[in-house]
């Protein structure tokens, strides 16, 4: 099953992004981004507007940055109460607005190749049972605390 997807993101997360985007064109995925998709010339908004009405699924890249947003809450607001899905890629556990609480998560604050899997299981209509998205703490690989823990020792 392959989706067409729209990428709501903050700019400050574009390397993330880029490779989001590659990994769903990989998997077979169709996608809209702003920098990818945008034709010079002609108004901005309007393109946008018409990326997320044509797309099947918003993929919401959840950071400080982009939950701030004027421009992000936009997009995603647009959806709301329409029979497209918004699906939470968490780049960053921030506090969500109300609106967005309950929605399919995927989380890629440690492992990027797990989040991945976890964002296309959700993207093929699987139910993932991982209860609310984070909104607060840091999340880290193993490695990262025992290197911590290390540096502390000597």
């Amino acid at each position: 099953m392959t989706s067409n997807i729209f990428i709501s993101y903050s700019r400050r997360e574009t390397g993330f992004v880029r490779q989001l985007a590659d990994d769903l064109e990989k998997a077979g995925h169709s996608y809209w981004l702003d920098y990818r998709s945008l034709v010079p010339g002609h108004p901005w908004n309007e393109q946008i507007i018409k990326g997320v009405t044509e797309a099947d699924t918003i993929v919401l890249v959840v950071s400080k940055a982009s939950i701030e947003s004027t421009y992000v809450r936009d997009e995603w607001s647009r959806v709301l109460g329409t029979d497209k899905r918004i699906l939470l890629a968490v780049f960053e556990a921030v506090e969500l607005p109300d609106d967005l609480k309950g929605f399919p998560w995927a989380d890629f604050r440690s492992n990027y190749k797990r989040g991945m899997t976890e964002l296309l299981s959700l993207i093929a209509g699987e139910t993932l049972a991982n209860g609310p998205a984070p909104e607060s703490g840091f999340k880290a690989p193993p490695v990262v605390w025992v290197a911590f823990f290390l540096s502390i020792l000597t």
